[in-house]
């Protein structure tokens, strides 16, 4: 498999993405608002998306400023999805 296109990270709620919103704008991280397939299991389906190369420096912001996380996905080229390790 190749490289990861996007990282999503997806949130336990809205108020936690609008606070990932508010690190990465901060910090100059560009991202997007992007829906997460309902086969990942999250109630809340939307995440920030950011680009694969940015996904550890985004991770490590998220952890740093303690913002939860209900999961980091993968995005590859080909439109596939995985899902990494789950962090609370």
């Amino acid at each position: 498999m190749s490289d990861p296109q996007k990282t999503v990270f997806a949130f336990p709620s809205i108020h936690h993405s609008l606070e990932g919103e508010d690190i990465f704008t901060k910090a100059g991280i560009d991202f997007d608002f992007m829906q997460i397939p309902s086969s990942a299991g999250l109630s809340c389906g939307t995440g920030l998306a950011v680009a694969g190369e940015k996904g550890d420096e985004a991770k490590g912001l998220l952890l740093k400023n303690r913002v939860p996380l209900a999961g980091v996905y993968f995005v590859f080229p080909d439109g596939g999805w995985k899902k990494t390790r789950r962090f609370f």
